[in-house]
């Protein structure tokens, strides 16, 4: 009985995650990524999905692909809370996001979703190259 206590009380230790440690797959995030939010700094990042059926061939219904590509992004974004993700730039015709990764747990949210296929850091940090000559817009840093 003594040892069931002791373990029920180190469930309610402050401080202690409940979550292990999240393993960096290289084929599916980039190390950088967790390195930043393990620095406590947001991570601006470009998230990969699994292409749609018929992406890439000139024949398909592109009106279609376009589509599916928005319902996906929609169902990810769906699936992962304000809190630990803040999207930035949509795609409407490839099937990628940019957006703001705030915490650890957003980012095994997006892993452990069925159409993400990769996270890697954005290092224009807007979701596309940065601006010739260095100037930059209003909230955009280069």
């Amino acid at each position: 009985m003594r040892r069931l206590l002791l373990s029920g009380a180190l469930l309610f230790l402050p401080g202690v995650s409940c979550h292990p440690a999240l393993e960096v797959d290289r084929e599916r995030v980039q190390p950088d990524v967790l390195t930043t939010l393990h620095a406590g700094e947001e991570a601006a990042v470009m998230i990969a999905l699994t292409p749609p059926p018929g992406f890439g061939d000139p024949a398909a219904d592109q009106e279609r692909i376009r589509a599916e590509i928005s319902r996906m992004q929609a169902e990810v974004l769906s699936a992962v809370d304000t809190a630990d993700f803040r999207p930035r730039q949509p795609f409407l015709s490839i099937p990628a996001m940019a957006g703001t990764l705030r915490t650890e747990r957003g980012l095994r949210t997006l892993l452990e979703h069925r159409y993400v296929r990769r996270v890697d850091l954005d290092p224009a940090g807007g979701g596309g190259q940065p601006p010739v000559g260095g100037q930059t817009t209003p909230g955009h840093q280069p």
